[in-house]
């Protein structure tokens, strides 16, 4: 039972006197309440909303939901991989061969690093996967909104179409 949840019919009856709960006046005191109703769906909605933005975040498994309990709650087809080519995440700089630093990868080969830092292989972090039956219903622009509400601002992302 939520604090919000008040049946104002209910208390506009209780409120009012024993020899004045007739059906005229019972009528007339819904209609002057309706507003406020109308006020307090709205409020619950609003607040439902921001609970549900506030238990979701960037996590790679809170966004796959987000997405999916807006765009495909009944199939659940949306899915989210993230972007790699082997190289860890690592670009490989071509620039003069002195400033480069040896590291060891998992597969005991070499890596070539650059000193000064590195980036994100690509332009792209992760790519949001949507099944092609939803093309025609899916606007691309309101996914992109979804996903820039929880991503983090840093994070690049893509959208493709699979089967």
């Amino acid at each position: 039972m939520s604090k919000y949840n008040i049946n104002y019919g209910k208390l506009s009856t209780l409120l009012m006197p024993m020899c004045l709960r007739g059906g005229r006046l019972q009528s007339i005191a819904s209609v002057l309440l309706s507003p406020l109703v109308g006020l307090r769906n709205e409020l619950v909605a609003f607040k439902d909303e921001k609970h549900y933005r506030m238990t979701h975040n960037g996590q790679t498994c809170y966004l796959r939901a987000a997405l999916n309990d807006r765009f495909d709650p009944v199939e659940r087809g949306i899915f989210i991989t993230e972007e790699g080519d082997g190289n860890n995440g690592i670009i490989l700089h071509e620039r003069s061969k002195e400033r480069f630093t040896r590291i060891k990868r998992r597969e005991d080969g070499i890596t070539e690093l650059f000193r000064r830092g590195y980036a994100g292989v690509g332009n792209i972090d992760f790519w949001v996967n949507i099944p092609t039956r939803l093309q025609d219903s899916v606007s691309i622009d309101v996914v992109r909104a979804v996903v820039d509400i929880y991503k983090l601002a840093s994070v690049r992302y893509g959208i493709t179409y699979n089967n």
